[in-house]
């Protein structure tokens, strides 16, 4: 009876803290000179669900970048296990909210793939020495588009067979 209480407790104590032992991180983050905004980054439990996704090889929701508004915030829709949201991103305030109305006149200029790849790594590839290689296969083709103001570019990331993002980065 000790032995079992034990290890449920030590289970659950590994449970609560593997977001802070093993946090999720998109496949593709900036390199030094730039910085990485989390889009689509969730809370505590979302990273635990989304740890465990990537584990398992799922794809709840895939993405789509719909365009930015003159203000430099990033819309994007979020579709779910068949539900659709669409949902703002503030750059500034580093936030996302659920966003009722979609501005009528979004702009989304593309920028080069070959371009952001240079700007970008990608997280946990071992050997490093295939690391560069490996960048083309975690963007999502055609996703890349750069803000009014030239300031951010966001994109759509993906592990092989798993779990999408929506990542921004700056300078």
């Amino acid at each position: 009876m000790k032995k079992t209480a034990v290890f449920i407790t030590s289970f659950v104590v590994f449970f609560a803290l593997s977001p802070l032992l093993f946090p999720y991180n998109p496949p593709l983050e900036a390199i030094d000179a730039y910085e990485t905004h989390h889009v689509t980054n969730t809370t505590y439990f979302g990273n635990l669900a989304k740890n465990f996704q990537d584990l398992t090889e799922q794809e709840p929701c895939t993405y789509e970048i719909l365009g930015w508004d003159q203000d430099n915030n990033l819309y994007y829709r979020s579709v779910c296990r068949s539900i659709s949201e669409t949902y703002a991103y503030f750059p500034a305030a580093g936030t996302n909210s659920l966003s009722s109305k979609i501005p009528e006149e979004l702009t989304e200029d593309a920028y080069p793939d070959a371009q952001l790849l240079e700007m970008v790594r990608a997280t946990g590839v071992r050997p490093k020495i295939h690391e560069p290689y490996t960048r083309p296969l975690y963007l999502m083709d055609g996703t890349v588009t750069i803000s009014p103001t030239g300031k951010y570019i966001a994109f759509i990331t993906k592990r092989l067979y798993s779990v999408q993002d929506v990542v921004m980065i700056s300078q």
